[in-house]
Formats: structure tokens, C-alpha cells, sequence
């Protein structure tokens, strides 16, 4: 149950972190710098989210077998 839980919440991270992600490319304005460093930051860390859900999942289906 603790797994499902974990990626209930790695998808509520994933999920904010695009919604941000968008909200900065929809700026009308030049990014900053301080801007793209943080926009790379959330690229870094949707990447880590993701992989940290590929490894439950394959928990997941390890346990299954």
C-alpha cells in the first residue's frame, strides 16, 4: 500500500511540475536567467520522478510473478 501511495504522490509532483513548466513557457517575456536555471531544475527533477515510478513499477510486477 505504501508503494501506491509513493506514486500517487510522485504523479501530484509530476503533475505540478508541468502545470509550472507551462506556466513558464507561456511567458510573454524572455526567461531570466535565474528562470531557465529553475526551468532546467524541473526538467531534472520530473526525470528523477518518472525513474523513481519506472522502479515501482517494476517492484510492482517483480512481486506479482
Amino acid at each position: 500500500m505504501a508503494e501506491i501511495d509513493r506514486a500517487s504522490d510522485i504523479r501530484d509532483d509530476v503533475q505540478q511540475l508541468i502545470r509550472t513548466q507551462i506556466e513558464t513557457l507561456s511567458l510573454a517575456s524572455s526567461l531570466t536567467a535565474s528562470q531557465l536555471f529553475e526551468y532546467h531544475s524541473r526538467v531534472q527533477a520530473i526525470q528523477t520522478l518518472y525513474e523513481e515510478l519506472d522502479q515501482i513499477n517494476s517492484d510492482r510486477i517483480a512481486l506479482s510473478m
